[in-house]
């Protein structure tokens, strides 16, 4: 399985020196957002309503096949120096770490696709 440890070996990808136009950067996000049927959204779940969707995501994640060999990183168990530094490389966003409680970040291993589970939405 793929380490959080791992991105510090490894430049981001997208700021490569290789190729003719290595002097130029373009970087793109695409945002697909969603909430599950029945789950309040974050703002407005307990505690326990956020563990159950942390739990639900993170199953579905891992049939996925983009992110069978992600990193799972809950973020109550990540110290805010590792915080940072996944939101410096785009992977979280700032929000998601105000409260880290429940909540947590799924990076696939090219770091191509990432989640947020439980930010302002699920």
């Amino acid at each position: 399985m793929f380490q959080l440890s791992n991105l510090l070996k490894n430049p981001i990808r997208w700021l490569g020196s290789d190729g003719e136009l290595s002097d130029c950067v373009l970087s793109s996000r695409i945002r697909l957002a969603r909430n599950l049927v029945a789950a309040p959204f974050p703002h407005a779940a307990s505690q326990r309503d956020l563990g159950l969707v942390l739990e639900k995501v993170t199953q579905a994640a891992k049939k996925s096949h983009a992110l069978a060999r992600a990193a799972y990183i809950k973020l109550s168990e990540m110290e805010k120096v590792d915080q940072r530094f996944l939101v410096e490389r785009h992977l979280i966003s700032e929000d998601l770490t105000r409260d880290s409680h429940n909540r947590a970040g799924v990076i696939g291993e090219k770091e191509l696709v990432s989640l947020m589970v439980n930010e302002e939405d699920h």
